[in-house]
């Protein structure tokens, strides 16, 4: 004979005094997100579970399985109670971390654990919940960052059998959409910017070693950008410009010459250059022969990759790249010799 289906008022009872045993709390937790998987809006019983389910030795217990299990009943809380929130702004700051620590089974191993993480992303991505992070103090620095990491790195796994492509980009964009356009003058506000440390994460999936690593984690951020990319261009320009004339972004831990950045980014995103290649025209005519040179790399690699438009959107770019042939360092003009041997080589002309 099967066990005997709980309510959320016994099942909330018996959270209450959370069973010692790992097995035993993990068949509770699986009993109650079986149960809250089919609730609706507005369910009144949720009272009876909101408090025992964020009580310490759940939701900071000692077992992933645990955490993971809890987060997922946790999700099916957010969802019954919308559009309400079912926690205080003191209780969020310990659930979303739980949550976003789940989200890191999916590209785990372990396939009952990335199917129950692949349930609560569904959940966060459907109801929008993860947008309640963005009125916490410190959100930004913090929890936005992670949330970014996770799901651009480790969720997106080839060998993971779940389709979560779409609920990771849902979850990503509702977020971007959230925040406003870069401001032009220093005055302070109370709008919502995109701040470094979460453009880092997603930018960072473009970037070698990353990107030869996880070429699915990839292709999501690049379709991220174009879905996003009313609010992410302005963002992104204004980083590139700060590390072209700064050396390095403030507050931005992403590491290497701006030139690689600027050749990451155009390969993925070329739109996104408008603004920015211009400003390696200046590059090209400096008097420092090291700094021709390798804006010559630069900007001869663009014109190698497929499908480049670069020659006729940027007109001045190149016809100051092609006066190299004429530079007064035999090194330059060398170095272009070799960029149109290159040329002629790939492109079969």
């Amino acid at each position: 004979m099967g066990d005997k289906v709980l309510g959320l008022d016994e099942l909330g009872k018996k959270l209450q005094k959370p069973p010692a045993s790992k097995d035993a709390m993990l068949k509770l937790l699986m009993q109650l997100a079986d149960v809250l998987s089919t609730i609706n809006h507005g369910n009144t019983e949720l009272d009876a579970i909101k408090k025992p389910l964020v009580q310490a030795t759940i939701i900071h217990n000692g077992s992933k399985d645990v955490q993971l299990l809890a987060a997922v009943c946790l999700g099916y809380v957010f969802k019954g109670s919308a559009p309400e929130c079912p926690y205080d702004n003191e209780t969020l700051k310990e659930v979303f971390p739980l949550m976003i620590d789940a989200l890191r089974h999916i590209g785990g191993p372990n396939q009952a654990g990335a199917k129950r993480a692949h349930e609560l992303l569904q959940t966060l991505a459907k109801y929008k919940i993860l947008l309640l992070m963005l009125d916490l103090d410190g959100a930004s620095d913090d929890l936005l960052p992670e949330l970014f990491r996770v799901l651009l790195s480790c969720a997106i796994n080839d060998q993971n059998m779940y389709s979560i492509d779409h609920d990771v980009l849902e979850v990503l964009s509702v977020l971007l959409d959230e925040f406003d356009l870069p401001k032009t003058s220093k005055e302070q506000d109370n709008s919502l910017e995109i701040q470094n440390p979460l453009l880092d994460e997603i930018l960072r999936p473009l970037m070698p070693p990353q990107k030869d690593n996880n070429p699915s984690a990839y292709e999501v951020t690049k379709s991220l950008l174009r879905r996003a990319e009313n609010k992410l261009q302005p963002y992104v320009q204004r980083f590139l410009m700060e590390v072209i004339d700064r050396g390095t972004a403030e507050t931005s831990d992403l590491q290497g010459d701006h030139r690689d950045f600027i050749y990451e980014i155009y390969v993925a995103w070329p739109e996104c250059m408008i603004s920015v290649l211009p400003r390696m025209t200046d590059e090209l005519q400096v008097n420092v022969e090291d700094t021709r040179m390798k804006a010559i790399d630069l900007i001869g690699r663009l014109l190698l990759v497929p499908g480049s438009t670069l020659a006729s959107e940027y007109r001045l770019l190149f016809m100051e790249f092609m006066r190299r042939f004429s530079d007064r360092h035999p090194s330059v003009r060398l170095a272009m010799l070799a960029w149109a041997h290159t040329y002629l080589m790939v492109s079969g002309e």
